[in-house]
């Protein structure tokens, strides 16, 4: 009786350390996802100070050309 009782004891630690291993490596993968767009967003960052002020020269330039009498 003894013994099936720790047999059971045994494999209910076992399965619980397999569940614990598996959410482990799924939290690393998500780690590893989120880490690879929090890269991208801050290459993205570098240049969008860049891209906002070409967008507002282009919006200038259109507002000249549009109020330009002929």
């Amino acid at each position: 009786m003894v013994c099936v009782n720790l047999s059971q004891k045994q494999r209910n630690l076992e399965n619980r350390l397999d569940k614990s291993v598996l959410k482990c490596r799924e939290a690393e993968q998500i780690q590893r996802t989120y880490l690879q767009i929090k890269v991208k967003l801050e290459d993205e960052q570098k240049s969008f100070g860049n891209t906002v002020d070409s967008m507002e020269m282009d919006i200038v330039r259109s507002d000249d050309t549009q109020t330009t009498p002929l």
